[in-house]
């Protein structure tokens, strides 16, 4: 569909449901949804997910806090320089650039060392349902955990849609049904322009709310009309928000000639998030590719510096929106890479070494787990579950590491323990790694 036919379809259609979310402050799905949608109000607010992924196998693990294991190549560029890097309360050794991220930011990394188990970059839809312990609706078959996730966090959120908004490299799907892929220029031609329609926001708003405060004042309890107090905007800022309409999505394309990169990717999902269009969006972030030959490791490099400036990026973008305490971010991939180089200079596939960052207000920033040496190379130990420390025995097993992952990033973006478990069945939530 192009911009103009969805914006045809009128305040029943997307377009008209952003329009009015945006003028009131109330999330769309409340505003599209039943009546029922008002009742979750006043509960624990669940998180939004951003989920970077991607099947190529990126040496993410190479560089990121945790990485400093005796012996790993670095390539010769200063810029990668091994320096510690405060996270939080604790002080560990990392590539450069992630000492130079805002020290805001830092105080809400976490990143857990675990082993995903495959080898082959076809297995990421398996490394994605944690080898088959994320289970369906109903505990039924297998489901990938960012469809788990939306699943349990679209409703109370109040999102446009239930399912995730792929952006990425991969094959993601929902409930077993493949997700269609969306670029950043797209959503541009759907929602960007001076449309006559988009240009002014108050009357929309007043329109809505005067609907709304009437049914409410007939059939609503206080608790509702106190929740639509809570997101209801005042004029004025109604008015801001009319006019910076357009530069939701501003910038997209960043470059003409090199469209739906990692910074349009990341703009487009912190505009959708503060739409509430989706409960979780897929984006995929490169840090050096499938990199067997890569002399120097100069594509690693670029890469890296790269993918650590479009996450300060989307830290920026989330403040900007007020959604830094809304939204929480996870960087996860199929396999990690061998610390020492191979071959071309390069580094292989590693099925036991393996990093994930996340990002959000419920997490206690740190490193969680531990690389060991196992016969030419690095593996993840197992976990203690109530400190995150690594261990060689006891807590959770090497094998459940990414099954626990899996859970820890559940309770991040506020599913409660029984349903985590009941959802997954392998590894345990590590308790260090969330804030208390």
């Amino acid at each position: 569909m192009q911009r103009r036919q969805l914006l045809k379809l009128g305040a029943g259609g997307l377009a008209g449901l952003c329009l009015r979310s945006l003028a009131t402050g109330i999330p769309a799905g409340l505003l599209a949804g039943p009546r029922a949608a008002w009742a979750q109000a006043g509960g624990v607010a669940p998180q939004s997910l951003i989920l970077c992924t991607s099947p190529s196998g990126d040496p993410f693990n190479a560089h990121a806090p945790g990485c400093d294991v005796p012996g790993a190549s670095a390539p010769p560029d200063d810029r990668l320089r091994r320096v510690n890097v405060q996270l939080g309360e604790a002080r560990v050794r990392a590539a450069q650039p992630w000492a130079a991220l805002p020290r805001a930011m830092r105080d809400r990394l976490a990143f857990v060392l675990h082993r995903t188990n495959v080898n082959a970059h076809p297995e990421h839809a398996k490394v994605m349902r944690l080898l088959g312990a994320a289970k369906g609706p109903g505990g039924n078959g297998e489901d990938m955990l960012v469809s788990l996730i939306a699943r349990h966090t679209g409703d109370a959120l109040g999102t446009i849609q239930r399912e995730p908004v792929n952006m990425s490299r991969a094959a993601m799907t929902y409930q077993g049904r493949v997700l269609g892929r969306v670029s950043p220029t797209q959503l541009v031609d759907l929602f960007a322009g001076a449309d006559p329609a988009l240009e002014n926001l108050v009357p929309l708003r007043d329109q809505t709310l005067d609907a709304l405060y009437a049914d409410l004042k007939a059939s609503g309890t206080r608790a509702q009309r106190d929740f639509l107090d809570q997101y209801a905007r005042s004029q004025h800022q109604a008015r801001q928000l009319g006019q910076s309409l357009g530069a939701l999505l501003q910038g997209i394309p960043a470059d003409p000639d090199e469209p739906n990169t990692p910074a349009d990717q990341v703009r487009a999902a912190a505009a959708m998030a503060s739409l509430r269009v989706a409960p979780a969006y897929v984006l995929t972030i490169p840090f050096g590719g499938d990199n067997h030959a890569d002399p120097g490791l100069v594509d690693e490099t670029e890469q890296t510096i790269a993918g650590i400036a479009a996450f300060r990026l989307l830290w920026t973008e989330l403040g900007r929106l007020g959604l830094q305490d809304e939204v929480t971010v996870c960087q996860w991939n199929v396999f990690g890479r061998t610390f020492e180089t191979r071959g071309n200079a390069g580094r292989n596939h590693n099925s036991v070494a393996h990093t994930a960052m996340i990002l959000g207000p419920r997490v206690k920033a740190g490193v969680y787990g531990a690389y060991a040496r196992q016969g030419d190379d690095f593996a993840a130990q197992g976990i203690n579950p109530r400190t995150g420390a690594g261990v060689a025995s006891g807590g959770i097993a090497p094998g459940e590491t990414l099954a626990s992952l899996g859970k820890t990033l559940c309770a991040a973006v506020g599913l409660d323990d029984a349903t985590i478990d009941a959802e997954i069945r392998a590894g345990q939530i590590i308790r260090g790694a969330l804030a208390s």
